[in-house]
């Protein structure tokens, strides 16, 4: 049996720029469970917004470097991607969200990891164009 996720990553790979509405509506998953999955896949740089509003409303785009067959795999850490055998590094947004829960403030953090504060902003509001690089750096100095 084909897993939910290798359901949604082959409509993906098949129409290469597609709307959430499109997956909730043919393949009958929940919104939560196309979230949980494109969600990752958009801050480990698979997939981009082609427009920023409501989550079901949201047209997102494969980046064509990441046209595997296999769905990568996702949980709460990391993506990884089995043909390339790499995997980046999503739980450093949750590190940055808690310091800045627990009273760092963003030019605090900018600071620490050597960065600007409008870099940060851009990470939390996940608006930064390759962001493997700069969750190194937060891993790191977090």
């Amino acid at each position: 049996m084909i897993s939910s996720r290798q359901r949604m990553w082959d409509l993906m790979r098949r129409d290469k720029v597609f709307k959430v509405e499109k997956i909730l509506a043919i393949q009958c998953f929940s919104q939560q469970t196309v979230r949980n999955f494109l969600i990752p896949l958009e801050i480990a740089g698979a997939l981009s917004a082609q427009k920023r509003c409501k989550f079901s409303k949201r047209i997102y785009i494969l980046n064509p470097d990441r046209n595997e067959y296999k769905a990568p795999s996702v949980n709460l850490q990391r993506v990884y991607f089995h043909k390339s055998d790499t995997s980046c590094d999503i739980g450093a947004r949750s590190l940055l969200k808690k310091a800045l829960k627990t009273g760092m403030s963003q030019q605090g953090v900018a600071d620490k990891i050597g960065t600007s504060k409008a870099t940060v902003n851009r990470v939390i509001h996940n608006n930064y164009p390759n962001p493997a690089t700069i969750y190194k750096k937060i891993r790191e100095c977090l």
